[in-house]
């Protein structure tokens, strides 16, 4: 018998807490455009995740998101702009900034979310759309 949890044939309930207390472990294959965010989306909600791509880049790249902490210096200002779900900047990216040993007030962070579509992407981003902009708090919200 594994000592894994196993979900099929459990109720709404017992799914939803076996996920948010981290009992179930989710394996995505591939993480690109829909893979990476799916992928967060059940680590925000508490399941551990393990990801797997053939492409070993995209593996570096998501195994050092913790590194940008060891550069963050005072009066830095971070942007993540990208395709994430809700609440990420200030539930996944903060506590990863905060191991700089930081406090908030001291860097900014705040989230513009991606506006492009493929083939598109530089004019896109050269001025088709608004900018639409989070922080974590009013000043991180404005422009200074």
């Amino acid at each position: 018998m594994s000592d894994k949890m196993k979900i099929l044939g459990l109720e709404k309930k017992a799914i939803v807490d076996a996920f948010t207390s981290g009992r179930v472990t989710v394996a995505i294959y591939g993480l690109g455009r829909m893979g990476l965010p799916l992928a967060a989306v059940f680590a925000e909600r508490g399941a551990k995740v393990i990801g797997v791509d053939i492409n070993q880049e995209v593996v570096d790249e998501v195994n050092i998101c913790s590194s940008i902490s060891q550069g963050l210096s005072r009066g830095d200002f971070v942007i993540l702009e990208t395709t994430v779900p809700p609440r990420t900047t200030k539930d996944v990216v903060l506590p990863i900034l905060k191991q700089s040993g930081l406090r908030e007030e001291e860097f900014g962070l705040a989230f513009c979310p991606e506006r492009t579509a493929s083939g598109r992407a530089i004019r896109d981003i050269t001025g088709v759309y608004m900018k639409v902009v989070g922080g974590i708090d009013r000043d991180n919200r404005r422009l200074k």
